[in-house]
C-alpha cells in the first residue's frame, strides 16, 4: 500500500471512529509515521483528503452499479432499469444505516460539490445506459432524476412506507416510459 492509500485508510478509520470533524492533518500524519508536511505531497490540503476519501468509498460502495449485468440476456429494458435503480437505491440506503459517518462525508464532499456530482452522475448515467444498452444516454439521466429522492437515504424520513414500498409505487408510474425507450440492441 502506498503513502496515498495509507493517509485514505487512516483517515476513513478516525472518521468512522471520532467523525469527519474530528480529523485532523497532524493525527493522519502521526499515525501512517510522516510528518504533516509529507501529507501535502500527496493532497493539496485537508478538503482534497476528504473529497478523495469520499469517491474512494463511493466508488467501493457502488462497485455492483457499476459492473451491474442483468439477470437474463432476455430481460425487457424495464426490468433492467428497474433492477439498477432499485440496486444502486438498496446499496446507498444501506450504506447509510450501516456507516452514517462515511454518508455524511459523501452527502458533504460529493454531493455537495457541483464538480464531483456532476462526476458520479455522469458515471451512474453512462452505467445505466450501457447497463440496459439505452441508444440515448440522456434517458438515463432523465431516469436517474426521477428517483433522486430515493437516492439521498436522508430524505427517506418524508416517506410514509419502507422505502421498497414507496420506490416500487414510484416505479409503476415509470415503467410504461421505461418500456418505450429504443436500446442499442
Amino acid at each position: 500500500m502506498n503513502t496515498k492509500e495509507k493517509i485514505l485508510q487512516v483517515s476513513e478509520q478516525i472518521i468512522l471512529d471520532k467523525g469527519m470533524h474530528a480529523l485532523k492533518l497532524a493525527d493522519i500524519a502521526e499515525e501512517i509515521g510522516i510528518s504533516q508536511a509529507a501529507l501535502y505531497k500527496h493532497f493539496t490540503n485537508k478538503q482534497a483528503i476528504l473529497s478523495n476519501l469520499a469517491w474512494s468509498w463511493l466508488d467501493r460502495l457502488l462497485t455492483d452499479v457499476w459492473t451491474f449485468t442483468p439477470k437474463s440476456e432476455n430481460d425487457s429494458t424495464d426490468v433492467i432499469v428497474h433492477d439498477w435503480l432499485w440496486l444502486l437505491i438498496s446499496s446507498k440506503y444501506h450504506a447509510y444505516q450501516q456507516s452514517p459517518k462515511m454518508f455524511e462525508l459523501y452527502s458533504t464532499y460529493i454531493v455537495g460539490d457541483d464538480i464531483l456530482l456532476q462526476k458520479y452522475l455522469a458515471r451512474a448515467q453512462h452505467a445505466l445506459a450501457t447497463a440496459a444498452s439505452l441508444k440515448n444516454e440522456q434517458d438515463a439521466l432523465n431516469l436517474l432524476l426521477s428517483v433522486i429522492a430515493f437516492d439521498d437515504p436522508g430524505l427517506n424520513h418524508v416517506f410514509s412506507k419502507p422505502i421498497h414500498d414507496n420506490f416500487e409505487s414510484m416505479w409503476r408510474l415509470l415503467a410504461p416510459g421505461v418500456q418505450q425507450l429504443e436500446r442499442t440492441i
